[in-house]
């Protein structure tokens, strides 16, 4: 937060999980409605938490809003992928055919000085690369990039989010500490194309991303040690 007078001012970075109720989101913006009411409690309470800062008195604000954030440092998503690798568990869904969104960390962290920058108060903008691609294009390159190779094992969409809905059941119902393997906002999200516009980034911000895929891919085989692939 930074203060301007008596001005408070934050730029929170929220997410489009703010919009998920388990089905696909297709080339939406930021006319997307929020979901606060979202049968997943992830997705519910990030949603209730951005209309509380849109509609915070006496703050000028701005959000951001990312889609599947990646690249040198990630904790989250590649993380999951290496163990699930590691352990025989890895399995695409649907044979990862759903289109997905991204952001490479790089291109978040230039949007971010380009909101401190120039954003309007009151601006809402999701902030992703340019290109989609399919969730086995992505996260195939993506891992063979930090040196593991993912498997060509697939599982149907239907049967992973009923799983979850089990497991769910069976860790409310025992008491059971932590997570279960598969929750499912995990699996809904796993199974659902999820593809974003951000036009208004670059109107409001005057922001586009600086990386591509394969420059992002780059990144993370200088991260990881990992030679670069020589061309055929």
């Amino acid at each position: 937060h930074a203060v301007t007078g008596v001005q408070t001012c934050a730029l929170p970075i929220s997410t489009e999980a703010a919009h998920f109720t388990g089905t696909d989101l297709v080339d939406i913006d930021e006319d997307q409605p929020l979901c606060p009411d979202s049968p997943f409690p992830y997705a519910a309470t990030k949603a209730r938490a951005e209309a509380l800062v849109r509609a915070a008195a006496g703050i000028e604000t701005v959000v951001l809003k990312p889609r599947l954030v990646w690249g040198p440092g990630d904790s989250t998503v590649l993380p999951v992928l290496q163990k699930a690798a590691a352990d025989g568990a890895f399995a695409w869904v649907d044979g990862g055919r759903q289109r997905i969104s991204t952001t490479h960390v790089h291109n978040l962290v230039g949007a971010v000085l380009a909101a401190i920058d120039r954003a309007p108060a009151g601006t809402v903008a999701f902030v992703v690369d340019d290109e989609t691609h399919t969730a086995r294009d992505f996260l195939g390159a993506y891992a063979a990039a930090a040196g593991t190779p993912l498997p060509a094992r697939s599982v149907p969409g239907w049967l992973l989010r009923g799983a979850a809905r089990a497991l769910a059941a069976v860790w409310t119902g025992l008491g059971l500490a932590g997570a279960p393997p598969i929750t499912p906002f995990a699996a809904a999200m796993l199974s659902s194309t999820v593809t974003i516009r951000s036009d208004r980034a670059a109107t409001a911000l005057g922001w586009t991303p600086a990386l591509d895929l394969a420059a992002g891919l780059a990144t993370v085989r200088a991260a990881a040690g990992a030679p670069t692939p020589t061309p055929v």
